[in-house]
C-alpha cells in the first residue's frame, strides 16, 4: 500500500468518525420522567356527578398509571375517557375498577370525562395537563447528517471491493 493511498484512507476514517458524532450529536435524547400514579373516582351526588380529582399534572415523557374506579352505590354505570389521547376503561359497572397505562407523550390539556349522555354536562369532567415541551422537531442537520454517514458507508464498502 503507498503512502497516499494509506493517507487516504486516514483522511477518510476521520471524515467517517466525523459524520457518526455529528449524527449522534444531531438526535435528540429522550429524558426520562418519573413514574405517576393516580387513582380517580367516579361518583354521584344527590344533584351532581363528579370525578376526582379534577386536574391531574404530569410531565411530559412519564408513565402514567391511572386506576379508575366507579364508587357508586346505586347501579348505574359510567365510564372514563381521555380526549385527544384515545385511552378508555370502558363501562366500568358500580364497583368495578380499570386500570390505563400509558406514556403521557404530548404536551397540553386534554380533558377527561364520562362519554355517557349528560354526564360531561352534570359536571363529570376534569383535564389532565401534561407538563413540559412539546415532541421536539427534526432538524434538517440530523437527516444530512444520517445521509452523510449512509453516503460514506457505501463509499467505504466500494472502497474494499478494489
Amino acid at each position: 500500500m503507498s503512502n497516499a493511498d494509506h493517507g487516504a484512507r486516514m483522511t477518510f476514517r476521520a471524515i467517517l468518525a466525523t459524520l457518526v458524532l455529528a449524527a449522534l450529536l444531531a438526535t435528540p435524547a429522550a429524558e426520562a420522567a418519573e413514574p405517576r400514579k393516580v387513582f380517580v373516582y367516579l361518583h354521584e351526588f344527590p344533584n351532581a356527578l363528579h370525578i376526582a380529582p379534577e386536574s391531574i399534572e404530569v410531565e411530559r415523557g412519564s408513565e402514567v398509571t391511572l386506576v379508575v374506579a366507579n364508587v357508586e352505590t346505586n347501579k348505574r354505570t359510567h365510564d372514563f375517557a381521555i380526549e385527544g389521547l384515545g385511552h378508555s376503561t370502558g363501562d366500568l359497572a358500580p364497583g368495578q375498577t380499570a386500570t390505563l397505562t400509558f406514556v403521557a407523550d404530548k404536551a397540553g390539556t386534554f380533558e377527561y370525562r364520562s362519554t355517557k349522555a349528560g354526564e360531561r354536562e352534570a359536571g363529570m369532567r376534569g383535564e389532565l395537563v401534561v407538563a413540559g415541551e412539546p415532541e421536539p422537531a427534526r432538524t434538517p442537520a440530523g437527516g444530512v447528517a444520517w445521509a452523510l454517514l449512509a453516503f460514506a458507508a457505501i463509499a467505504l464498502a466500494r472502497g474494499r471491493e478494489r
